[in-house]
């Protein structure tokens, strides 16, 4: 249920940033041709500053946080896996996708022991493999949010001192929420302007 409300949501939230977009682009040139030519340039060009990140979906930071908590933290899985599909359709460097496949089969594997070490909670081996399971899938998690983590400083071309840095402290330990913010956050300053994409 969680996933199928947040697709509508992105859905909707793109089609409303393409909204905002093309009045912008339409008052520019007055002539009656001219305006229906230039969003074509615009997809190679100026939709390759404007684009990118403009098509990572806007969420509200607080809502993220309740998807979270309602889905157990799996929302945070499907957020990072989501996103890496937006950023390998517009960025040349791709994230693998060998990376998300493999993070979410540990953590099916990690379900899977720990419900075996459920049903059986004397066996200290099943106890480990959940213990060990789970260390991998969160490692192999926190790769994932930082390779996610470079490509958007990529799109962005933010330096350590841009407003759109992503800290990596806090990237550390607030992962997907910190993410989402500061996507939101640059959306937000740049709804009309492209200056710091590529």
């Amino acid at each position: 249920m969680f996933y199928i409300i947040d697709v509508i949501i992105m859905q909707s939230q793109v089609k409303h940033l393409q909204r905002m977009e093309h009045p912008n682009q339409t008052p520019n040139n007055s002539g009656g041709s001219e305006p229906e030519a230039s969003p074509n340039p615009s997809s190679d060009n100026n939709a390759s500053p404007s684009g990118p990140m403009q098509r990572l979906p806007r969420v509200p930071t607080l809502t993220v946080v309740a998807y979270s908590i309602l889905s157990l933290g799996l929302y945070g899985t499907y957020w990072l896996y989501t996103r890496t599909q937006i950023i390998n359709q517009v960025h040349d460097k791709k994230i693998p996708m060998a990376v998300p496949h493999a993070i979410i089969g540990l953590l099916l594997i990690n379900f899977i022991f720990s419900i075996m070490s459920g049903s059986n909670p004397e066996n200290m081996e099943y106890r480990e493999l959940v213990t060990i399971s789970g260390l991998c899938f969160s490692l192999g998690n926190l790769y994932w949010i930082f390779l996610l983590r470079n490509r958007i400083h990529r799109i962005t071309l933010a330096g350590e001192r841009s407003l759109f840095w992503l800290n990596g402290i806090f990237t550390f330990l607030l992962q997907v929420l910190y993410l989402q913010y500061k996507i939101n956050e640059y959306i937000d300053n740049h709804t009309s302007e492209s200056s710091l994409t590529v």
